[in-house]
């Protein structure tokens, strides 16, 4: 175990890198910081994101003095050197709140992906993002050159759900994405999930864990995701990051080391790999309230009917125990407005509060959920029984191209254990 790379997330995780959730270091956090800063089994990437977190917000009397003594290590000096690479020059824009302009974001995104990779720079440069809060033009330009690079497939179907929780995982409820999507092919409505098996910086409970214990295959080619949405006995598939986008799904370990949120954790979810030809309905979600306008500003020009949705962990998985903003648009109108179970008909009187609970990776957790999951689409009335038909019933009223269906009408599929058999037949390992 890397005990001074553990430390130093720990510090990095108490100082806060955003704008707005920024804390301030205690003298002995400094201290700390200065003694690791010189331990060479850190990760530079971590070191590198917590520099310019320094460098760029607000500092106390112990943050000025410890930001002038990690100016002098060489990641720092990295950071910070006004060479004439490409490379340099877009951190120190950055680094000074200056947006990038169209032909910066091109030559951002060459080098990122490219065979020139810095990770440091690449690190200073994505933090840096984070703080001064990325620009519509960064955002979308960067977002396009993700979707060059990745799957994009459309679909002869008379609609289709793109459903698009955080890559990262939930850790304070279980998933049921899985259960949505069965669920809704049960009833003739082809739905897509999308994920990744461990990425940062949340490292919560992804679908390929969920596969591997039910002993499915997790990692289907384009083929036969399509041939899974387009086959009316299934009508449902997960496509993995891995599949969907391998030049994303290698950042993984990178995102990993920074620990902080970045630009991928906006953009990935946006991907839209695979697509109806009409009537595609794309769901997901946001972090934090600015956020909202960002993400709508972001996927507009796209056209297509989106509902933005912040639930659980800014998952698109609503609460029981409280109200949930949502966003509607669809490049024709626009809507928001708060949702709560009572308008689903659904009387909770004693909803789990997942801010109070934590859930690990480890195989006990894991199996859980897979029983779990078994169980809800057997009609049982497990704690995942009445987020199912809820989640279900708000997406199928936001879109009015997609059919309409009471709560009894999602729980008769339950009960017959149709929505089960649509479950089984998919991702056959």
């Amino acid at each position: 175990m890397n005990c001074a790379q553990n430390r130093l997330k720990v510090l990095l995780k108490t100082k806060g890198t955003g704008q707005t959730m920024s804390k301030a270091l205690s003298y002995e956090d400094c201290e700390e910081i200065k003694f690791l800063s010189t331990n060479p089994d850190i990760n530079p990437i971590t070191f590198a994101t917590l520099f310019t977190a320094l460098y760029m917000l607000d500092r106390n009397k112990a943050e000025k003095d410890l930001l002038s003594v990690l100016k002098t290590q060489p990641i720092a000096k990295h950071i910070l050197s006004h060479s004439s690479s490409p490379f340099s020059d877009l951190t120190q824009k950055l680094i000074h709140f200056e947006s990038l302009s169209r032909h910066d974001i091109k030559q951002f995104c060459s080098l990122v992906f490219g065979s020139d990779f810095d990770a440091i720079q690449a690190a200073a440069c994505f933090e840096a993002l984070r703080i001064k809060r990325e620009s519509g033009d960064e955002n979308r330009l960067f977002l396009e050159y993700l979707r060059e690079h990745s799957l994009q497939k459309q679909l002869d179907l008379a609609y289709l759900i793109d459903l698009c929780d955080p890559f990262d995982g939930l850790s304070k409820a279980y998933p049921i994405g899985h259960l949505i999507a069965a669920l809704l092919a049960s009833f003739g409505i082809p739905t897509l999930i999308q994920g990744a098996n461990a990425v940062g910086p949340k490292l919560g409970l992804t679908y390929p864990m969920l596969f591997r214990a039910a002993k499915k295959d997790a990692f289907l080619k384009p083929e036969a995701i399509m041939s899974q949405l387009k086959n009316p006995n299934i009508g449902w598939a997960y496509l993995d990051q891995r599949i969907a986008s391998p030049m994303t799904h290698r950042f993984c370990l990178f995102r990993l080391a920074m620990l902080k949120r970045s630009l991928f954790s906006t953009l990935e979810k946006g991907l839209k790999p695979i697509k109806s030809k009409k009537n595609y309905a794309h769901i997901t979600c946001f972090t934090h309230p600015p956020y909202k306008k960002h993400l709508s500003h972001l996927f507009l020009p796209d056209a297509d009917p989106t509902l933005l949705l912040r639930g659980i962990q800014g998952s698109n998985q609503l609460p029981l125990d409280r109200r949930a903003p949502w966003l509607y648009f669809d490049g024709k109108k626009e809507e928001n407005d708060f949702i709560k179970p009572e308008e689903a008909g659904l009387n909770i009187t004693d909803p789990i509060n997942n801010n109070n609970r934590t859930l690990s990776t480890d195989s006990k957790t894991i199996h859980t959920w897979q029983q779990l999951s078994k169980a809800t689409l057997e009609g049982q009335k497990t704690e995942l029984y009445i987020p199912l038909l809820y989640n279900t019933w708000h997406l199928l009223e936001r879109f009015s191209f997609l059919p309409k269906l009471s709560i009894k009408e999602l729980e008769k599929n339950l009960k017959n254990k149709k929505a089960l058999q649509h479950w089984n037949l998919a991702h056959a390992s």
